[in-house]
């Protein structure tokens, strides 16, 4: 599974705040076992544990209907249409949100030859006399990286290390920026045309630099100015 989407955290989340909401219940029928040592402590602390349950029941719930709303979006995407790949797989190669991508590109003007390599991710377009190669990328979590870096890391929690406050490393992977540049070239090798290249980044991330390089999905347009 694609680790980095935001799909995958909020599957992950699910799993774990369904296990937590198991424990927490579990929990409260022990408490309630023991309330007459002590009402007063005991209903306190089944009340701490019921509010927490419900806060995570909710979590839950939020999840599973973001995912429910993107899903169904999904299906009534021009995307989804051509290409018939379902939802389940889109998910677990996080590509539930390249309908978007897509789509956008579709509504160009005058564009044409639209291809999509699953595998690498692209999606190859012309217009008019100008060639694209757009890298599609759903990431999660705080990014640490630069924009000739040969790889960037996604940050997880603060901790210190040697006095100093650092982030956790949670994943380390290519530059998507130098990976687009590689595929594009790989096209025009194969194509005999120049490509330009473009990395879309969907999810929920923050970066910490900016590049003409990297769009968001609704910038796509941007590119026919």
């Amino acid at each position: 599974m694609n680790t980095r989407s935001k799909y995958a955290f909020l599957l992950k989340g699910i799993v774990i705040w369904f296990v937590i909401t198991l424990f927490l219940g579990a929990l409260n029928r022990i408490l309630l076992l023991y309330r007459d040592v002590d009402p007063n402590i005991f209903d306190s602390i089944m009340i701490v544990v019921r509010v927490f349950k419900t806060i995570l029941i909710l979590a839950m719930i939020g999840a599973l209907l973001y995912i429910i709303v993107q899903s169904i979006a999904y299906f009534q995407s021009r995307f989804y249409l051509v290409y018939k790949v379902n939802v389940f797989e889109a998910l677990f190669n996080g590509i539930l949100d390249i309908h978007n991508v897509y789509d956008r590109i579709n509504q160009l003007p005058d564009i044409k030859d639209i291809e999509i390599d699953f595998h690498r991710q692209t999606i190859s377009a012309s217009r008019k006399d100008k060639n694209y190669c757009f890298l599609y990328m759903d990431l999660f979590g705080k990014i640490e990286g630069k924009e000739n870096s040969d790889y960037w890391t996604i940050q997880g929690r603060k901790t210190r290390k040697y006095g100093r406050k650092t982030y956790k490393k949670l994943e380390r992977f290519e530059n998507p920026i130098i990976q687009c540049r590689k595929y594009a070239e790989d096209l025009s090798l194969k194509n005999q045309k120049e490509y330009i290249p473009f990395v879309i980044l969907s999810g929920y991330h923050k970066l910490g630099f900016h590049s003409k390089k990297i769009l968001m999905p609704y910038e796509i347009i941007s590119i026919s100015e």
